[in-house]
């Protein structure tokens, strides 16, 4: 079960740099929307705009005694020549109530982090790119609890949250195969400014942060010192989430 874990992390999200649908084949879509708009469908291209608020995940396809996690990030960030994942959104403890259509958390989590989400940022992709958003929902085990060495993921800045590595995260906390996924395209639709015509470098190096956990986890890609002081850079001067 663990080597069928980690192949399809591995296919998800290092493949995913190099091809468009970042879903395997077979991964049973995740029913998402955002208020008032139209059901998202995988490869939507949706207005920034529209993502201000927090999406809203249907309790379809979900099993009523059991609680789930939604993970969300941008597969598609690049600091430099340096591409990297950004994680957006970070919900533990969701369930299904008999009086809602939705997913809810219900308030309850074990450990000091059991409880706190990674708050929502919306997206934020510079103009005239293509990013992709996935949505990845697990189903969140009784043994399960919010490994502490992943505690800097919590502040809702650049720097705690680029790099974020969901297979590693995925070996630590010994969660499955994600149980529904979907994802789609951002266009960003706010105030045109001016702008270099300066083509953007093509990514040379892929950054992905390895958090300081005892288990065994296997590194996804080299840690380039210098990418910490780009992402900081990044935070004062182009939004690139």
């Amino acid at each position: 079960m663990l080597a069928q874990r980690l192949f399809y992390l591995t296919s998800c999200f290092l493949v995913a740099f190099g091809q468009i649908d970042p879903l395997p084949h077979g991964l049973p879509p995740l029913d998402l929307r955002y208020p008032k708009r139209p059901w998202v469908l995988p490869g939507d291209t949706l207005e920034m705009s529209d993502t201000h608020p927090l999406p809203q995940i249907s309790s379809l396809r979900f099993h009523a005694n059991s609680t789930y996690l939604i993970v969300m990030v941008d597969l598609d960030v690049q600091v430099g020549q340096t591409s990297t994942v950004v994680l957006h959104w970070f919900q533990p403890n969701l369930v299904m109530r008999n009086d809602k259509p939705w997913l809810e958390p219900d308030g309850h989590g074990k450990g000091p982090f059991g409880k706190h989400p990674a708050e929502y940022i919306a997206p934020q992709p510079p103009p005239n790119t293509h990013h992709r958003y996935v949505l990845l929902a697990f189903e969140q085990h009784e043994q399960y609890m919010f490994p502490g060495c992943f505690g800097h993921i919590f502040p809702k800045t650049m720097e705690a949250r680029a790099g974020f590595d969901l297979r590693q995260f995925v070996e630590v906390t010994g969660l499955q195969r994600p149980v529904a996924g979907n994802y789609f395209f951002v266009h960003n639709d706010g105030p045109t400014t001016v702008t270099s015509s300066t083509p953007t470098p093509t990514p040379t190096t892929t950054w992905i942060r390895t958090a300081p956990c005892s288990q065994p986890v296997i590194a996804t890609a080299t840690s380039p010192a210098e990418v910490r002081e780009h992402v900081r850079g990044a935070q004062g001067r182009q939004t690139v989430m």
